[in-house]
């Protein structure tokens, strides 16, 4: 049994939702245990996001192979959105998670164009320095602490 899995075992009564992100720079070597090892967090409600989608070592299989949750889309297709910008490829990750019923991340968020162009495509999650700047790990846990929310609409 993993750490991950026993530590998620260990946070059972309060709510959280992990995410591992796997990225696609370095490829991966599919083995038994590798299998058994996603098919564990998938048991414990760990979600699996593949990160940089469509860049590196992309391989479709991985698709199969992982079962992910989430896709994330690479800020080097999301910085395309725009004026005299290429979507044809964003635009063609976006449609294929939705048709495998996968969540969606784009990152480097940088502008309200990309964020609109993306809200108008149904992508699930955005993230960069368009929504928020990198804090200092206190004012995370300040802002987590809050019972405020926080919404970028």
């Amino acid at each position: 049994e993993s750490d991950v899995v026993a530590l998620m075992q260990k946070l059972a009564p309060v709510q959280v939702q992990l995410v591992i992100e796997i990225t696609e720079r370095r490829p991966l070597h599919f083995t038994p245990q590798l299998s058994e090892w996603f098919a564990a967090l998938r048991k414990s409600n760990i979600a699996v996001a593949l990160d940089d989608f469509g860049t590196g070592y992309s391989n479709l299989c991985y698709l199969h192979a992982l079962e992910p949750e989430f896709i994330k889309i690479d800020k080097l297709f999301v910085s395309q959105i725009g004026e005299g910008g290429d979507t044809r490829i964003v635009d063609t990750l976006i449609e294929l998670a939705q048709k495998m019923g996968l969540r969606m991340i784009a990152e480097g968020v940088e502008t309200q164009a990309q964020a609109d162009y993306l809200r108008m495509k149904r992508c699930d999650f955005l993230q960069g320095y368009y929504l928020c700047r990198p804090v200092p790990l206190e004012d995370l846990i300040g802002v987590m602490q809050s019972p405020a929310t926080f919404s970028v609409d």
